[in-house]
């Protein structure tokens, strides 16, 4: 600690601010943890990048404590609202926390202290019954100063992530607090049982990987399968440990694909693809579409209409045999639980994308799929970007994976713009009328959250001059994602009354695109979509951190306008409506356009040749 800081010195707690970037966390991280790392305990957060930082913020909350000015501590919290069946310590209702850190420097000053209180504080106006953590078993400092602030040694596991062994440990809020000796009976004999059964690495010992199999513990999904289930689960097992799939593969031509879909706004990605693949007599699609990943029945039925899909359990997709699993989102497989075999890397697994690879969350230094010393999680990973799949090709971790196939709207859009007029014509937009189109993505420093309702009001005041307008926001804009910002979904939902055209998130883009005379857009993909649709297109402010530094809008951006306020809208308009489309940023295009038919070409070729089939008649 400084000897210039004083013991009284008060501390501010807040929310995670914009100013203070997921790399400055990342950094007081790895500098906290460090001395751990040195014990030989390798904690995640002493080595992870800031893309993993901002994974594992998830769906939680970041807190932050400032001396000053100064970053001096962190931790991300979470409030969990569902009982999780089997573990006796969880209520119906407790919070979690982790990336837990305070700066060296100022250890002492009771930070870590005050973060903690914060959280209780939280989680108790939530409802909140009780705090479950989990810390190294070697990690005895800490441990103490846990039990000391009222929590108990309540579980142990191992998690595949470390290479420890873990105490979980529960401090109650409610007053129901277990007796000490209860506590610690249960807990040695659950280290012991973890000890017995698993490596400190999370592998499981040889001997239990059947009796598993036959018997998974009622914790890790209710009820215990049948016999019959039980059996063929053992036999998946082995059939995957055996590498029997490679066997299989030379004695049959036909392969089974497995459609994980992790969000609702994946589903037309995976769609597009299986339409891509449709007809390929080789091949044969399921889907897993778990509940917790916002499926309902209306929307799986709409995603396989029409379609030789089926859907599949998660103790389906657990025993059945699969060639491939394919996602649209790069952190889609690693939660999947549903079948072991994919988590643990025995089947191949493509990422097909859901959009161009343009945000970056570490400064734009990385984009979020192509991560700063992240394993890479795929075998393939289509990128839709030319320059970028030549770029990943000189990247040790990412070459083997990456292929260039195209972005699969490039044939939509092309035959789009032949038909403009019909386009413009079925959207209601007279001839002699300016159609401009603004789409803004989600989070707080997106459109319509940065140029604010001001931004409705000043184009509604335009329409008179023979301008008329669409507006587009993002899926996530339609329920709440973060507890201090409003959604503004319905909002924009509302202004079809004031005359607008409004664009829902289910029907397609490019029929807007097609039509518009100019695009204003925000870090969306729509921005790269109308740089290849040829659109005059103008920006809202946004930080040059927020996009990847190698992303096709970092390039476009320079020549671009931008659009500073909702004042300026009227005068900006006139100029890029009346003024010619800049050339350099229309041979960006090209980019993402791999020629007339080649987005489907690549998409079957790479996929057949990621399942050891031959290529198509006609192809090489």
């Amino acid at each position: 600690m400084d000897d210039n800081v004083q013991a009284d010195v008060a501390i501010r707690i807040t929310e995670l601010p914009e100013s203070v970037g997921l790399e400055q966390i990342t950094q007081l991280l790895h500098k906290a943890y460090a001395p751990w790392l040195e014990k030989g305990i390798a904690f995640s957060a002493a080595t992870q990048s800031a893309q993993v930082t901002r994974e594992r913020m998830g769906g939680g909350v970041c807190l932050t404590a400032f001396l000053g000015d100064r970053l001096v501590g962190t931790v991300t919290y979470f409030l969990h609202t569902d009982k999780s069946p089997g573990f006796w310590y969880r209520p119906e209702t407790y919070a979690s926390f982790f990336q837990f850190a305070v700066d060296p420097d100022f250890q002492g000053l009771k930070i870590g202290k005050k973060l903690f209180e914060e959280v209780v504080r939280r989680t108790e106006s939530a409802g909140g019954q009780a705090i479950v953590l989990d810390t190294a078993l070697g990690a005895h400092r800490l441990r103490g100063m846990y039990r000391a602030w009222g929590f108990q040694h309540v579980d142990a596991t191992s998690w595949r992530s470390t290479k420890y062994y873990s105490v979980i440990l529960r401090k109650t809020l409610d007053g129901r607090k277990s007796s000490n000796r209860r506590c610690a009976v249960r807990f040695r004999l659950s280290l012991l049982r973890c000890m017995l059964t698993f490596r400190s690495d999370g592998r499981m010992r040889l001997f239990f990987r059947a009796f598993h199999a036959l018997f998974p513990p009622r914790s890790q999904g209710g009820n215990r399968p049948g016999f019959g289930l039980a059996a063929r689960g053992l036999l998946t097992h082995l059939y995957y440990r055996l590498g029997l799939l490679r066997i299989r593969r030379r004695m049959r031509k036909r392969r089974h694909c497995l459609l994980i879909c992790v969000a609702p706004t994946m589903e037309p990605h995976l769609r597009d693809y299986y339409e891509q693949m449709r007809g390929d007599p080789a091949l044969q699609f399921s889907l897993f579409y778990p509940p917790a990943a916002g499926a309902t029945p209306e929307r799986v039925s709409a995603l396989v209409a029409g379609t030789s899909i089926r859907e599949v359990s998660a103790r389906q997709a657990l025993v059945g045999i699969w060639d491939l699993a394919v996602n649209a989102d790069i952190v889609g497989i690693t939660p999947f639980k549903g079948a072991p075999q994919i988590h643990l890397g025995r089947i191949p697994t493509l990422y097909v994308n859901h959009g161009q690879h343009l945000i970056s969350y570490d400064g734009g230094t990385h984009t979020y799929v192509y991560g700063s010393g992240n394993p890479c999680r795929h075998e393939m990973m289509f990128e839709p970007n030319r320059r970028i799949a030549a770029y990943m090709g000189k990247n040790p971790v990412y070459a083997r994976a990456v292929r260039f196939v195209g972005c699969k709207d490039a044939d939509a859009i092309r035959e789009a713009l032949g038909h403009r007029d019909a386009h413009r014509q079925a959207l209601g937009v007279r001839p002699d009328e300016t159609f401009v189109v603004i789409f803004g993505s989600w989070n707080d420093t997106s459109l319509f959250h940065t140029l604010g309702k001001e931004l409705v009001r000043a184009a509604a005041a335009l329409m008179p001059e023979g301008y008329r307008f669409a507006l587009s926001i993002h899926p996530r804009e339609y329920g709440r994602y973060r507890e201090d910002l409003e959604p503004l979904g319905q909002f924009v939902d509302e202004q079809s009354q004031n005359g607008f055209l409004v664009r829902q998130p289910s029907q397609s883009a490019i029929p807007y695109l097609a039509a518009a005379d100019v695009v204003l857009c925000d870090y969306s993909s729509m921005a790269e979509l109308a740089i290849l649709a040829k659109c005059k297109l103008v920006l809202s402010p946004f930080s040059d951190e927020r996009i990847w530094s190698q992303s096709l809008l970092a390039k476009a951006r320079p020549l671009l306008p931008v659009l500073q306020s909702a004042d300026e809208l009227g005068e900006l308009l006139r100029a890029v409506a009346a003024g010619p489309l800049d050339e350099r940023v229309a041979e960006l295009a090209a980019e993402l356009d791999a020629g007339p038919g080649a987005y489907g070409r690549n998409v079957r070729a790479f996929t057949r040749a990621l399942m050891k089939l031959p290529p198509e008649e006609g192809c090489s």
